[in-house]
């Protein structure tokens, strides 16, 4: 059973995944265990995966499970970021309602252990979830393996936590990104300049998937062509904002063009972008301003002074 006949194999982040652990970046230790792992599904704890999104932990999921299953009716695949209490609940009423349940309780079809894979499970605001949840992997453990991945583990319930082996992935180096993408560039006959190619990496660093997708979006008749105009805007604004915070000056030159790109050229905005450039690179009071307002910048519905009240509130803060 292959895993990837149900992905959208259109797209080029599936079309070329790694299929092998050999061909991913894990440390010493993770590839060991994980090479125990694909032929001993016997050893296999419950798996939580930890990691920004595009640095593997899908990929190695998909490796494993291909491994381990051997019918395609033994394996689950769930959006986590939509699942709700009606798909786990195994209390109130008909004890096997939830879909999560009646699946991990059946009989493997062909495979040793029936696999549930839930992608990139975020926070949950439903009572009880994540209590139904541990009932359904502490009774069910022994004829299912549960992995899981998410963007941040401080979102998951802590006892939740505990019923998994935490794994967490690293960003992957530049220089194995470039040489994957020229991998995929040259497999699609893609026409590409070294200049574009650093452009993408540096831009969209380090979702892999996001470069690939973008990647795709922006190539026609065999020939890349990235839309610079959003990329040199954006990069340019990070870059100006992180002047005006470390100078705390909008009595600048800066601080007049920064307003100016913002103000003329709103609709090319990238908050979610800009912000990522930025944030790490401030002080730790500055930091925690940005995280703080991010989710609320990033849901503006105007996103230039959204912006600009972001910048004045870490400037006022600062004074």
């Amino acid at each position: 059973m292959d895993i990837e006949t149900i992905v959208n194999k259109r797209a080029w982040y599936e079309r070329y995944r790694p299929k092998t652990l050999d061909s991913l970046k894990l440390p010493d230790r993770m590839y060991k265990k994980y090479s125990h792992y694909l032929n001993h599904p016997e050893d296999v704890p419950n798996l939580l995966f930890v990691g920004l999104p595009g640095s593997g932990k899908t990929t190695l999921a998909y490796i494993l499970i291909n491994s381990w299953v051997k019918h395609k009716d033994d394996v689950m695949v769930i959006n986590g970021a939509g699942v709700g209490i009606n798909d786990i609940r195994i209390t109130q009423g008909d004890p096997t309602s939830g879909k999560i349940y009646r699946f991990a309780s059946a009989p493997p079809v062909k495979s040793k252990y029936r696999v549930v894979y839930m992608e990139e499970l975020q926070k949950s605001s439903a009572q009880d979830f994540y209590k139904y949840f541990r009932q359904v992997i502490e009774q069910l453990s022994d004829n299912c393996i549960f992995m899981v991945s998410t963007n941040s583990i401080s979102e998951l319930d802590g006892p939740f936590v505990q019923r998994f082996n935490v794994y967490t992935f690293n960003v992957l180096p530049k220089d194995h990104i470039n040489e994957y993408l020229r991998m995929v560039f040259k497999k699609e006959n893609i026409t590409f300049t070294d200049e574009q190619l650093q452009q993408l990496i540096d831009y969209y660093y380090p979702s892999v998937r996001e470069m690939l997708q973008i990647a795709q979006q922006y190539t026609v008749d065999g020939v890349l062509n990235l839309d610079s105009d959003i990329i040199t805007f954006n990069s340019r604004v990070a870059y100006l904002m992180l002047n005006v915070i470390s100078t705390n000056n909008i009595e600048s030159a800066e601080f007049d063009e920064l307003v100016s790109l913002i103000k003329n050229n709103s609709h090319l905005i990238d908050i979610r972008s800009i912000i990522s450039k930025i944030i790490y690179n401030v002080d730790s009071e500055s930091k925690l301003k940005l995280a703080r307002y991010t989710n609320n910048v990033l849901e503006s519905k105007v996103p230039d002074v959204g912006l600009l009240g972001m910048l004045g509130d870490i400037l006022l803060d600062k004074k």
